[in-house]
Formats: structure tokens, sequence, C-alpha cells
């Protein structure tokens, strides 16, 4: 029998930040907040937002796993 479905929930604030040298690319930050236990952690990249869902897997013991469209 099939284990019942678990989600794990994630608030995701981004925003953008302007240089104070002209022309250069705007800065984005985010934070990523864990739903379940109100952790954040304050990320500057797409790979960082991953990281943190990957460890909140990692520690409920759902290795291995890939993402639906990872190549």
């Amino acid at each position: 029998m099939d284990e019942p479905l678990k989600t794990y929930s994630f608030h995701l604030e981004v925003w953008v930040e302007h240089r104070e040298i002209p022309g250069l690319p705007l800065q984005v930050r985010a934070r990523v907040r864990d739903m379940e236990h109100g952790k954040a952690r304050y990320v500057g990249s797409m790979s960082e937002i991953e990281e943190v869902i990957d460890e909140r897997l990692d520690a409920a013991g759902l290795v291995p796993r890939r993402w639906e469209h990872q190549t």
C-alpha cells in the first residue's frame, strides 16, 4: 500500500535592488521560508533556492530522488 502524499510548503519572497553605479545589472535577492518549521534563508540564486528545498527533503529522508524535469 502506498504511503499518503505529504507536501512541503515554502514561501518565496523575491526583490530587486538597484545598483549605485548606473549601467550595472540589478541585484536580485530572495528569502525562502520553510512553512512547517518557520526557518528562513536568504538566497542569491535559483540554485540556492533548490538547495533549500533539497536540504528539507534530505532531512525528511526522501532520498534518492530526482526532479520531474531534471536533465
